[in-house]
């Protein structure tokens, strides 16, 4: 293979032409379509294309998508996908994902790969040879004889330290040899550093969708999302490519000094930093250039992320540095998995990077493993926090076109139809359509740039995890995150795109459209050669600049007399968040600043302020857009409350945007609290993990929008002259839906063989896959009912491809006729309603299980790396069933509830199906006869109110419930959807002396449905298939056990936590 040198100092221009964009010179303002966000501004979530596809489904769901308020969509190939991958079938489904996408006015993206990390095009690339495969770099010491008889191939060179130093040992001598240098083979992914072999997957898959749908690329296909590419997860990478690159590159043989990537030796310091220089520029342009090339080229973008972007060390190991690959994407994004919030690295990265180069859209794919029971306040808290650290277009993870077999497990959940919640979800688009908008057309205002150390994470690196490396990273996001904490905007100064894009100019140092006042220095080992001379240009014409905790020791890896000029004009202070805050504020004016920060707490404790170099939960982000001053701020606790006086640096006429209605309303000049010429100071009080977002323009420019009233900033729990009224805890309750019990165990029998004992029904793929041939088995359930069910009664069983099986209930044969799906398109309901008594039923379930050799041998693939695994499909599946109808579900079991975050409990079971009760109590509805409930409930009661209510406000107010988003009705009329903090909504309107009739609707998910149920440590907040298995796996983080599966049951609560309060003031 021909190959030539990949360090280049060109790169992709960031014209975006091919993006659609608001017209700054139109007459029409953006606010003005607040109420409606254009699709561009719409999430574009993950579409799990992960069965046998059909075009008049995927019709279908285009239309959920586009009725749910979502920009568009990416059409993702995952596993469970029966339909072959880029054949003339698949072909006819994205033509007609693209055809409805284009009818509605949807954005349509393609995802570039069959499952993940993207590069191996369904394993066509690394099935060309050696050369297109993946390579590590090992290095082992050598101790026996017979370690120098190696007889394969893929030895590098041989060593021995003499004089300490590493001598390259010809091949004759290796006897003598005390180290080898090899490298070892992943034939099922690609090599990421040669150009070439990147060059084999664009023709694989990119070439391939041009050559069918060229005339849609830029209209109808906005993009190409690719996804994790990498060159491996904590490896030092292998290349036939890199000897000559680096001999190219640096002037001498790359093998001299090839163990100091291992081992400490003299000199390691600068061969470290020439390696993945070289490496890091070979990754990010061979792959990402070459691909981002090939888009713009076309007229469409490139989006999508790397793999281990969320730790320094990891980086090195993975990709070399992130933000060089952020550089050639279109609309650079992120992935953030779970149900939490950390450090601002990730976000920040890319965002820093797309703000330097001018791309207006940060992309993060999301909520992915967050669980089924995520709720809408979860998935806000979540975003929110992504949103004020730069990130400004969504793509949820994800939503599964089924959920038969293994894709109910895909790192759930699936935000799709499935859920009981979906016909709402609009409103959570909607909202975040808004924020996206606003954020993507404003120009954010960002003085600090925060030098990223990742290069010193190059020389700390040796293939292990060590204190140095880890020192590092933690270093550097402390610092970051305090100067979040102390409301300092700031980005993070990638070397690699300083050298592209930093420069000095009028005085000012700017790294491509940006500008920044002030530079800090993390603690470093090295700095750029580029970086230093930029630095102290600057600094010698007046610029500013800190370190913290040390100077870099080293340029480019080396010692350099240049470090002495730096020592000279910057400042040194101790890692200190006081001391970096004085700082500061010395040398910057402030953008924002909270005062009086106090959290809000039950009237028997004492509320303590926190001081401003105390932890700051509120984060904000300052932007200019059109002729106002934007101002978001985030509650990023989602427990507690807080009150604080925010003083704004400037003068003018206040707004409150509500980004839930689109609305733009006059804050009341009574709410101001201190002004002066220069800052204007309101005081807010933050519900859990709840925003604001202002906008300020000059006074003589007031509209004549209505006054916010005073209550929608603050509480009014201060107001004395309140009369309240509690709700009773006794309700009439309304189900949406038939009620439910998963049964997931049952008896085995293989080849009429004797039956097994009850066992989880989880366990049996692998168990038959592993026999290795066909079967015949059976499946035997009991059910036990603690009534007597009328025939008038719906009683269904669900279950996935019936076609496939022969039933008896109670011995007696039963028609396995179709009455339609339910929840998914996969899981169809068996009429059963006469076929059910009182007392134990046995059901017992027969069929053919068979999968052909070519599955067997995925599955023993899929166990080498994850892109077998990532997209491994069955022809024959066993799973669960369920029993719907109009019943209560008990355990016969006492409930174990758990305190804290996770609102779970615990029973052994077993279960029975009882009659339904039509009342409950304010509380858990879980444990009143909805255990495996997948749908959503009203409640409803009287409340009777005084005669002297007509001249007050009148709130209704209750705490969170345990649900994903709620509803409040009162007389008859939709009041309020409360998707989240505060909880509270004002009534006046809606209610009058005496009787009046409340209905409450809580909306539930699929979580109790479909688990996990079993794992040891009950509700997750990071899920993943083996989330429902007994092995642990990667999303189970610090485990210690080597078996997660427990025989109890594991619920989420359901309901109401207390009962509501109708408040008068």
């Amino acid at each position: 293979m021909n190959r030539s040198s990949w360090i280049d100092n060109n790169h992709i221009s960031t014209d975006q032409s091919a993006e659609p964009n608001i017209d700054q010179q139109s007459s029409v303002s953006i606010f003005d379509t607040l109420q409606n966000p254009p699709t561009m501004y719409r999430a574009i979530p993950f579409w799990s294309w992960n069965d046998d596809l059909d075009p008049q489904e995927i019709r279908r769901q285009v239309g959920e998508m586009k009725a749910a308020g979502l920009g568009g969509y990416i059409m993702h190939a995952r596993a469970g996908l029966e339909t072959p991958y880029m054949g003339e079938r698949w072909m006819e489904c994205i033509q007609a994902g693209i055809e409805e996408g284009q009818r509605l006015g949807m954005n349509v993206w393609c995802y570039d790969e069959n499952g993940w990390p993207s590069g191996f095009a369904d394993g066509v690339v690394p099935q060309l040879g050696l050369d297109y495969q993946q390579k590590w770099l090992k290095l082992e010491a050598l101790s026996e004889q017979e370690d120098h008889n190696i007889q394969d191939d893929t030895t590098i060179a041989w060593y021995r330290i003499e004089n300490e130093q590493w001598v390259v040992m010809d091949e004759r001598y290796k006897e003598i040899a005390q180290y080898r240098a090899y490298y070892e083979v992943n034939p099922y992914y690609i090599d990421t550093l040669d150009a070439q072999v990147v060059q084999a997957f664009i023709e694989s898959t990119y070439e391939k969708y041009h050559q069918q749908f060229a005339t849609h690329f830029g209209q109808a296909i906005a993009g190409v999302f690719t996804d994790e590419p990498q060159y491996g997860r904590y490896q030092i990478p292998w290349s036939f490519t890199l000897e000559q690159q680096f001999q190219q590159t640096y002037g001498y043989s790359l093998l001299t000094e090839l163990p100091l990537l291992f081992q400490e030796s003299k000199g390691y310091e600068t061969f470290r930093y020439q390696f993945w220089q070289l490496v890091t520029a070979l990754f990010s342009q061979s792959f990402m250039k070459q691909i981002g090339d090939w888009c713009e080229e076309r007229h469409i973008r490139l989006t999508g992320h790397v793999v281990c972007e969320d730790h320094l060390t990891a980086q090195v190991g993975s990709v070399g540095d992130a933000m060089a690959s952020y550089e050639y994407m279109q609309t650079p994004g992120i992935d953030w998995l779970g149900r939490g919030i950390d450090h601002p690295l990730t976000p920040k990265q890319v965002s820093s990077v797309a703000h330097q180069l001018g791309q207006k859209f940060v992309l993060s794919e999301t909520f992915g493993c967050s669980g089924w029971n995520v709720s809408f306040a979860d998935l806000k808290w979540i975003a929110e926090w992504q949103y004020v650290h730069g990130v400004n277009l969504m793509c949820q993870h994800l939503e599964g076109y089924s959920l038969r077999g293994i894709r109910k497990r895909d790192y759930p959940p699936s935000l799709y139809y499935q859920q009981p919640w979906w016909e709402e979800y609009h409103k959570f688009n909607d909202y975040f359509g808004r924020l996206s908008m606003l954020m993507a057309e404003s120009h954010k205002h960002i003085d600090i740039l925060l030098l990223h150390p990742i290069r010193s994470s190059w020389i700390a690196y040796n293939d292990q995890i060590n204190t140095e490396g880890e020192r590092i990273h933690q270093d550097f996001v402390q610092i970051s995150q305090w100067l979040c904490e102390l409301q300092r905007s700031h980005d993070y100064g990638s070397e690699s795109i300083i050298a592209h894009h930093g420069r000095i100019q009028d005085q000012q140092l700017w790294i491509g459209e940006a500008s920044y006042q002030l530079v800090i220095l993390p603690p470093m080992i090295t700095i750029a050669s580029k970086t230093i001379d930029l630095l102290l240009s600057w600094l010698a014409q007046g610029g500013q600049a800190i370190a913290l905790g040390t100077l870099p020791v080293l340029i480019d890896g080396q010692p350099d007399q240049r470090l002495l000029q730096l020592e000279q004009h910057v400042t040194v202070l101790n890692i200190d968040r006081e001391l970096i805050s004085h700082e500061l504020d010395q040398r910057l004016s402030a953008t924002i600043k909270l005062h009086q920060l106090t959290p809000v707490v039950p009237a028997q404790q004492e509320s303590i302020s926190l001081s401003a170099t105390d932890h700051s939960p509120i984060l904000t982000q300052r932007s200019t857009l059109e002729k106002y001053e934007l101002y978001y701020l985030v509650n990023t606790d989602r427990h507690t409350s807080y009150t604080t006086e925010i003083e704004f640096p400037c003068q003018g006429h206040l707004e409150k945007i509500n980004l839930q209605t689109g609305h733009i309303r006059t804050v009341s000049t009574a709410m101001i609290v201190a002004s002066d010429s220069h800052t204007m100071s309101i005081k807010l009080t933050f519900a859990p993990a709840q925003s604001y977002l202002f906008r300020i323009l000059p006074a003589q420019q007031a509209t004549d929008l209505l006054p916010i009233a005073e209550s929608s900033l603050h509480s009014r729990s201060v107001i004395s002259d309140q009369h309240s009224v509690e709700m009773s805890s006794n309700w009439q309750v309304m189900r949406s839906d038939l009620n439910s019990l998963t049964l997931d165990r049952c008896r085995l029998q293989i080849d009429k063989n004797e039956w097994s004992e009850p066992q989880p029904i989880i366990f049996l793929q692998d168990q038959l896959v592993k026999i290795g041939r066909a079967v015949d088995i059976g499946l035997s359930f009991e059910l036990q009912l603690q009534y007597e069910p009328q025939n008038h009664q719906e009683m269904y069983l669900v279950i996935e491809q019936p076609h496939y099986y022969r039933m008896t209930i109670n011995g007696t044969s039963v028609d396995l006729q179709d009455s339609g799906w339910w929840r998914d398109i996969s899981f169809r309901k068996i009429n059963i309603q006469n076929h059910l008594h009182q007392g134990v039923n046995q059901i017992v379930l027969e069929r053919h299980f068979q999968n052909s050799q070519t599955t067997f041998d995925a599955v023993a693939r899929a166990q080498a790396f994850e892109s077998e695994s990532n997209k491994l499909s069955y022809e024959a599946e066993i799973e669960s069933i369920y029993i719907l109808g109009d019943f209560d579900v008990h355990s016969l079991t006492p409930y174990e509830y758990e305190t804290g975050d996770n609102h779970s409990l615990y029973t052994q079971g077993e279960f029975v199906l009882q009659e339904v009760t039509p009342t409950a109590q304010t509380g858990d509805l879980t444990t009143q006869g909805l255990l495996f409930y997948a749908g959503n409930v009203k409640l409803q009661q009287s409340i009777t109110l005084p005669e002297d209510i007509a001249d007050r406000r009148i709130y209704f107010q209750w705490d969170r419930p345990d649900a994903v988003l709620s509803k409040l009705w009162l007389n008859g009329q939709e009041v309020h959807t409360f998707l989240w903090a505060p909880y509270e909504v004002e009534i006046t309107s809606y209610v009058h002396s005496g009787a009046n009739e409340v209905i409450i609707e809580l909306f539930s998910s699929c979580r109790n449905l479909l688990g996990p149920h079993h794992h040891i440590r009950g509700e997750l907040t990071m899920v993943g298939p083996d989330s429902f298995k007994d092995t642990p796996s990667w999303t189970d983080g610090d485990i210690d056990t080597e078996h997660i599966y427990t025989p109890h049951y594991c619920m989420v609560t359901f309901g109401l936590t207390s009962n509501p309060v109708i408040c008068m003031y």
